[in-house]
């Protein structure tokens, strides 16, 4: 990153006009800061991802809670998906999909997922969501 956008990012400038044209949100600029300044935590809050439960209609009555979809923790700009092998509405899982991965948790801050999460070939992050926490 060049200097002058880090010294923005240093002095909030930049942050500032980001979230004014609601570009990030404030929580994903800091974390953006942090990890220019060297200071980047090594974990975060999923909730700070901006999770989605998956869900939609499927052949079926409608779903929800068939997987979560959240901001990539690596370069905060991809969304990355994952699909439950047991869905919180306690159906089946959605088919089609090559993996699948253990829930346990009923919430963003309780979700517990395996196994990790790696989608590192392409690009982007291989970590754990363990108790709502992203590592």
């Amino acid at each position: 990153m060049p200097l002058l956008a880090h010294q923005f990012l240093r002095f909030g400038v930049l942050k500032e006009l980001l979230k004014a044209v609601g570009f990030f949100s404030v929580r994903l600029l800091e974390h953006l800061g942090d990890t220019f300044s060297g200071t980047s935590q090594k974990s975060m809050k999923l909730r700070d991802l901006e999770p989605h439960w998956s869900g939609g209609f499927y052949g079926g009555p409608p779903r929800r809670g068939t997987g979560v979809t959240f901001i990539c923790p690596h370069c905060m700009r991809t969304h990355l998906s994952v699909m439950f092998s047991n869905p919180l509405d306690g159906g089946e899982p959605l088919p089609g999909w090559r993996v699948y991965w253990l829930r346990s948790g009923e919430d963003f801050d309780s979700l517990s997922l395996s196994p990790s999460i790696n989608a590192a070939p392409q690009g982007h992050w291989h970590g754990f969501i363990t108790n709502g926490e992203v590592r």
